[in-house]
């Protein structure tokens, strides 16, 4: 049957005593005419709680645990308002005397500059623009040409003494212009320059047979330089020469070889005379046949 808190408990004397019963004993309930077994668990479950027990007493405190792991750092927070300006502290105590300082300079008080000049002296001078307001000074030196010092101020320098002349040699040939020639000297310190030819500049660097016939003007046939001495010609033309012709003085005596074949061109006329063999006389041909 159904639990009721409100029925007040009976006391039935003279029962046997009982046994302990477990949470899963069964108990025989009637419900509705019909017998149904069911565990003490199950029949507690069933019953409304009752009221609350009384408080027992404070048991002894536990034993302290294990500090916990510190856990992360969290986010900064944001940045909270200023705060109000503090009081004004007291006045702290006066200090001790500071050694005394170096002498001020003499002057009746401050002032003020209201015109600039630039003096001359030394070599040097200047003028000033704006002299009352914001003046721009302009150094400048009354000496021309060269100048030395002597640490204090400057003066004209001596030719010959303090720096030597420039040389007058040099001189002339830096007058010169930059165009390429020969330079020739006319005279002391005296120069001109020779302008050069066609393809002499290069005859000058690679002095070859055929660069010197591109420098020269008026040359005939082509082929290497010949000199005197045991020349090689290649198919020469050869004219008249002074040397092939025999002199035509009333004493010259020519010896005609058959090896050497040669014209003569005469302008006396040649007579042959009767003279003795081995002593010719004037104007005598002689012919030898040995």
């Amino acid at each position: 049957m159904p639990f009721d808190p409100n029925i007040p408990p009976v006391t039935i004397s003279d029962l046997p005593t009982a046994t302990t019963v477990g949470t899963t004993d069964k108990l025989e309930v009637d419900q509705g005419g019909t017998s149904k077994s069911i565990t003490v668990a199950q029949f507690v479950a069933l019953a409304p709680p009752g009221p609350a027990g009384a408080a027992g007493a404070t048991g002894p405190a536990g034993a302290a645990g294990p500090a916990g792991a510190a856990g992360a750092t969290g986010p900064t927070g944001p940045t909270g308002p200023a705060g109000a300006t503090g009081a004004t502290g007291p006045i702290g105590p006066t200090g001790a005397t500071g050694p005394e300082g170096p002498p001020g300079l003499d002057g009746t008080g401050a002032g003020s500059v209201t015109s600039v000049s630039v003096v001359s002296a030394n070599g040097f001078g200047g003028s000033v623009a704006t002299p009352t307001n914001t003046p721009a000074i302009t150094l400048s030196t009354s000496i021309t040409g060269m100048v030395r010092g002597n640490g204090t101020a400057i003066s004209a320098a001596t030719a010959g003494t303090d720096y030597m002349l420039p040389d007058a040699t040099l001189t002339a040939l830096a007058a010169l212009d930059a165009t390429a020639g020969l330079v020739e000297q006319t005279g002391a310190d005296t120069f001109t320059k020779r302008t050069l030819g066609t393809g002499v500049a290069t005859f000058l660097t690679t002095p070859t047979t055929a660069n010197l016939a591109a420098a020269v003007t008026g040359e005939t046939g082509t082929g290497a330089l010949v000199f005197a001495t045991s020349p090689t010609l290649v198919t020469p033309t050869l004219g008249a020469a002074a040397a092939t012709t025999p002199a035509s003085s009333a004493t010259s005596t020519e010896v005609i070889t058959a090896s050497w074949a040669r014209t003569y061109v005469c302008s006396n006329k040649i007579t042959i005379a009767s003279s003795a063999p081995g002593s010719p006389a004037t104007n005598d041909l002689w012919v030898d046949t040995t």
